[in-house]
């Protein structure tokens, strides 16, 4: 359920959500690795996370 989720955003914000949720990078960490700036890490990271809960949400009513 997760793959797919993750599966279905985009590759910026699949990428940055598994640094920061999985590797457990900082959002600082993140935008030097990337070459984006903080503000757009945080704003992809919110973006991505709330997709996933929305698809999750989804699939349990599904369920």
């Amino acid at each position: 359920m997760l793959e797919t989720g993750l599966a279905r955003l985009p590759q910026v914000q699949r990428s940055v959500v598994l640094l920061r949720d999985l590797e457990g990078y900082s959002y600082e960490e993140i935008a030097q690795l990337t070459g984006l700036n903080l503000a757009q890490v945080k704003v992809y990271i919110y973006r991505g996370r709330t997709a996933l809960k929305d698809h999750i949400g989804q699939l349990e009513l599904v369920l």
